[in-house]
């Protein structure tokens, strides 16, 4: 029989009495909030006159102000970015490099002031970039900017190039591309269309679109009508407050963030003027072959100036807008506040003969460069040698230096603090954020900043866990051709009942698979709405116990998932990594053993398979010989009692089997001492999907003092000899 779960659907849940405030961890920024104290992380970069990184640092080689008073630095890490990462097929953990050192790039094309051909023509050196020249340590994410939509972000930061590179070939436009469901846009495109080969559209897909998008980008250009230089300066102001609010939510990712923006910038000369510098621009040119009485020219406005009508002069058009300039520079501070950096690639020189609409090839150039200019950012030339020329941003950046320090007292959410790094080390360039702002509770967060803190927590991680949620997942052979993995997530509910004083509470957990590429393999995503009239009892006795499925090839896997009360913003991540063998034909493989949970403790929550995944018929697999169980992620056993477990097998033999498995068991000590145990034999079944063998075994620990052990499991096959083993945690009440 299959377990019985709550509901598919959502369930509404009453007001629970307020606990005692609890430690939080803060999704975004550098900021860690824990009770009554801030620990500020800031990564600086520190270049020589060389334009390379200095190394050899130490913490005494740093000087910290915070609102202007010198800090005491509690600690420094250094990171270098380049260094490998552990190799997953050894099994070897990944070395996390910490969330606030990352380095994360931001692709963003410009929609509005760029011409069709050059920007599909950047298209694909940005596609190069991601798919060829990050390095394994860094994470992407990809937007558009237009003056008539805004920014969009299409696909959150990550390391899967798949998803990169499908965003980067089709801009995000409706009329090309398909988008995913995945509410927090690690998936542009469904993996079930990705597979694992190759990073994006196929070659003979990708030219075949080519003529698609061109269209669609002249249809956008052929929308935006002439101005005037007001008009032109309003659109402007718009574009500078797209660029605030970029600034503004980047807050909620940890690490330095370079923003990659592609355009060929607007017209020079309604930000500087048309003498500003004494520049010779194809206005001022323009301007001397036309009447020395027309005001509106350079010679014409010298002329008014000297008869003393100086009425007749547009001191914006002659000089630049000031307040073009100032909106600029307050814009683009909000980058500095948020670590990042605004690196602007010029891509006028990509344009095709014929291109029509906007100036002419080259006349935002100095545009691009201010707005680089006042991030400390770089300014880059011809998208088409991108990764070269961004090669050397990378290797400007490569060594991270990361100062910890604790503020001795904070003000109040939201409040700004203004940052000073100085160095001992003469004529270094130091690269760090100019301040970090107070953390803000996450119901007070945008919508985007939600999304974004909770790709961050999911990408790298969080240090003190609000929510202790367990994760548990193995592979099982489906009826179709992909296996199934199941993940059982268990969140306690206590925790989930602490501080809420609403009669409702939204529970949300999102869950990725990645393989061993960083491609996203699967992932689900499920809200609940819990009714605490219905299952108080229950989440007090145990919590929620969260049941899904991804659908994984044969491989090796991480799992990665989130789980938040969308109330409180009290989250949790947990991680595991799978391995799916084949099934049959693979290599003899025991599963961990699944100790049984009774009944009654948890409430059992089904969650609904992703929209855009293919239809699969249900399948609960957690079945031996028929009768079902449901699996505990960290089973609590007493001394003295019995507890049973199934143990799955797979490649153990084909239909001739003449002997029953034998199963031998071990109980090791946290200290890695260990004692044989008796397993007995309750049920068996050798006729499972994909020839799996199962048992049901009966385990009674005894003199095992409170704590945690591991049950590890050897099967052999005593006709065929075939053997393997594996482990699960358990816990001595």
């Amino acid at each position: 029989m299959t377990p019985r779960f709550l509901a598919a659907v959502p369930w509404l849940f009453a007001a629970a009495a307020p606990a005692a405030a609890r430690q939080q961890t803060t999704p975004g920024g550098v900021v860690q909030e824990r009770a009554t104290a801030i620990v500020v992380e800031i990564p600086v970069n520190v270049i020589g006159k060389d334009g390379r990184p200095i190394a050899g640092l130490k913490k005494e080689d740093f000087e910290l102000y915070d609102d202007g008073k010198h800090q005491p630095i509690s600690a420094l890490q250094v990171i270098d970015l380049v260094k490998p990462v552990s190799s997953a097929a050894s099994g070897a953990a990944r070395e996390e490099i910490p969330a606030s050192a990352r380095r994360l790039w931001l692709l963003v094309f410009d929609l509005s002031y760029t011409s069709p051909s050059g920007l599909l023509r950047a298209r694909d050196g940005a596609r190069d970039f991601v798919t060829t020249s990050m390095t394994e340590n860094d994470l992407a994410a990809v937007g558009t900017l237009s003056m008539e939509t805004g920014w969009k972000l299409l696909v959150n930061f990550t390391r899967d190039r798949f998803q990169l590179a499908s965003a980067i070939e089709t801009l995000g436009l409706p009329s090309i591309a398909t988008r995913s469901a995945d509410p927090l846009a690690f998936a542009y495109t469904s993996p079930s269309l990705s597979g694992t080969e190759g990073t994006g559209i196929a070659d003979e897909k990708r030219a075949a679109k080519a003529n698609e998008i061109l269209e669609s980008l002249r249809d956008i250009r052929n929308l935006q009508r002439q101005s005037n230089d007001e008009m032109a300066r309003g659109r402007i102001v718009k574009l500078f407050n797209s660029f605030a609010g970029i600034g503004r939510v980047l807050d909620s990712v940890r690490g330095r963030k370079h923003v990659l923006f592609f355009s060929e910038g607007f017209e020079t000369r309604l930000l500087s003027g048309k003498l500003a510098g004494g520049g010779r621009d194809a206005s001022l040119q323009q301007g001397l072959q036309t009447s020395s009485l027309d005001a509106s020219t350079p010679q014409g406005a010298n002329e008014a100036a000297l008869s003393g009508e100086v009425w007749k002069i547009d001191s914006d058009a002659r000089f630049g807008s000031a307040s073009l300039r100032d909106v600029l520079a307050a814009s683009l501070s909000m980058f500095r506040r948020s670590d990042a950096v605004l690196d602007s690639v010029d891509i006028s020189g990509l344009r095709a003969e014929g291109d029509a609409g906007g100036p002419k090839p080259g006349s935002g150039t100095d545009a691009l460069f201010a707005m680089a200019s006042e991030t400390d950012g770089d300014f880059v030339r011809n998208a088409n040698r991108l990764g070269g020329e961004l090669q050397k941003v990378s290797e400007r950046t490569n060594l991270v230096y990361l100062l910890v320090y604790q503020p001795k007292s904070s003000t109040a959410p939201g409040t700004f603090h203004k940052l000073k790094v100085d160095v001992k080390a003469p004529g270094a360039r130091v690269l760090a954020r100019s301040g970090y702002t107070e953390p803000r509770p996450y119901r007070s967060l945008s919508p985007l900043e939600q999304l974004l803190a909770s790709g961050d927590l999911l990408t790298g991680g969080e240090k003190e866990q609000a929510l202790s949620a367990r994760l548990l997942a193995a592979p099982f052979a489906a009826r179709g051709d992909v296996p199934q993995v199941p993940i059982l997530i268990e969140i306690p509910g206590a925790e989930l009942l602490a501080g809420e004083a609403g009669e409702k509470t939204v529970v949300q957990i999102y869950a990725y698979a990645n393989d061993a590429s960083g491609t996203l393999a699967d992932y689900l995503a499920t809200e609940l709405t819990l009714d605490l009239s219905k299952v108080r009892q229950t989440l007090e006795s145990g919590g929620i116990k969260y049941y899904g499925t991804f659908y994984l090839p044969p491989g090796d896997y991480s799992l990665r998932a989130l789980v938040r009360s969308a109330a409180s913003g009290r989250s949790g991540v947990v991680s595991a990594r799978v391995r799916v063998p084949r099934m049959p034909g693979g290599e003899p493989t025991v599963l961990p053993p699944f100790f049984s949970e009774p009944e009654g403790r948890w409430a059992m929550v089904r969650g609904n398979p992703r929209s855009d995944a293919p239809p699969r018929a249900f399948e609960y697999p957690f079945v031996v010989g028929g009768e079902s169980f449901v699996p505990s992620v960290l089973p609590q056993v007493g001394n003295g009692a019995t507890a049973r477990l199934a143990v799955v097998t797979y490649n153990f033999g084909g239909d001739a089997r003449r002997s029953a498995l034998q199963a031998r068991g071990e109980v090791v000590a946290a200290d890695g001492t260990a004692r044989p145990v008796e397993l007995k034999t309750v049920r068996e079944s050798d006729r499972e999907r994909a020839q799996a063998r199962k048992l049901f075994l009966a385990f009674q620990p005894e003199g095992l003092a409170p704590g945690r052990y591991a049950l590890k499991v050897a099967v052999m096959d005593p006709e065929t000899k075939v053997s393997a083993e594996s482990s699960s945690v358990f816990e001595i009440k």
